[in-house]
């Protein structure tokens, strides 16, 4: 029998949500503190970032944000091309509007900001009131974003929205704080045609790969969870084929607990098959992971392979770099 993989390419529903502890206690511990400080999640292609959003933005994270209520989550996947900042904020207050009271303050507020947006697009000025507004709860507002690479690449965000961002990150007291996700560190993503320097206001988080020990606890609750008992050669298996890489993690631990119950042994042989399938999901993954990729990191990666003589000390840094956010194909060797 084999196992549906397909689950695996859609988000872990926030119920579901397991592990990712110190990634959780760092963008908590920066939301909590006084200053209610922002954050970026880094990772590339299938790491997480959107299952870790959505955790946060549910109310299965109320628990690790007990003071923060008004969490909205945002993908900015869904915004057009032709979108432009006023278009994010209306999605950020619709998305509000669902968590506040009926008839308090700033319900009243956001509804009419709402309502004046169908017949004219707020600009900066418009939302201050908003802002101060936000600043003056008892509870700030988190917008979680995903994919806010793409709204870095619409030109019409640059500018004013990334000063507004970071006009945001500095003012006292603070009402917004932003937990974003992108494939690399923000400062390696901006440019002086965006604007502000907005991205000094984030910490970054890198996701791309997981610990060795929350490999091992995704390993054994995996097999409890279909009835097995713990097996350290299944573990070592996993770690061994996954590279740590969190949705070969997830690939080959479903695989090995499949093969334990259906035959009571694991088929290494078959492991490997499966994951050098050219159908398969991990020449899938790999695709995305080189499309990610600028074309001098390509040339690296592919001299790295075919003539390891011609890269140089700076060039292993940077391929070290992109193997911690998740952008190297798993299982290359750095030497």
């Amino acid at each position: 029998m084999t196992p549906n993989l397909a689950s695996l390419d859609a988000p872990v529903p926030p119920a579901d949500f397991r592990g990712r502890t110190q990634a959780v206690k760092i963008i908590c511990g920066r939301l909590l503190n006084a200053e209610r400080q922002s954050t970026s999640l880094v990772g590339g292609p299938r790491t997480g970032k959107t299952s870790l959003l959505r955790y946060l933005a549910s109310t299965h994270a109320d628990s690790v944000l007990p003071q923060l209520p008004y969490r909205v989550y945002l993908d900015a996947q869904l915004l057009s091309s032709s979108s432009k900042p006023a278009d994010f904020w209306l999605q950020v207050f619709l998305g509000l509007q669902e968590k506040l009271t009926a008839g308090t303050p700033l319900a009243i507020l956001l509804a009419k900001k709402i309502a004046g947006a169908q017949t004219r697009p707020f600009d900066n000025y418009d939302l201050q009131d908003v802002f101060d507004a936000f600043a003056k709860t008892d509870s700030p507002v988190v917008a979680l974003v995903d994919s806010w690479d793409m709204i870095l690449k619409n030109q019409n965000y640059w500018g004013d929205f990334f000063h507004l961002v970071r006009s945001l990150g500095q003012r006292q007291p603070r009402g917004l704080a932003f937990v974003v996700a992108t494939p690399r560190r923000l400062l390696d993503l901006w440019s002086d045609q965006i604007g502000s320097v907005y991205y000094n206001i984030f910490a970054n988080v890198t996701i791309g790969r997981l610990e060795e020990t929350e490999v091992l606890d995704q390993v054994r609750s995996t097999l409890a969870t279909a009835q097995l008992p713990e097996n350290p050669g299944a573990e070592q298996v996993v770690l061994a084929a996954s590279d740590r890489h969190p949705y070969l993690v997830a690939l080959v631990t479903r695989l090995v607990a499949n093969q334990l119950k259906q035959a009571g042994k694991i088929d290494r042989t078959a492991i490997g098959a499966s994951l050098r399938d050219p159908n398969g999901p991990v020449v899938s993954l790999v695709r995305d992971i080189r499309a990610a990729l600028s074309p001098s990191e390509r040339l690296w990666l592919d001299n790295l392979r075919t003539a390891p003589q011609l890269v140089t000390p700076t060039q292993r840094a940077a391929l070290e770099r992109l193997r911690d956010y998740g952008l190297l194909p798993p299982g290359t060797n750095l030497g």
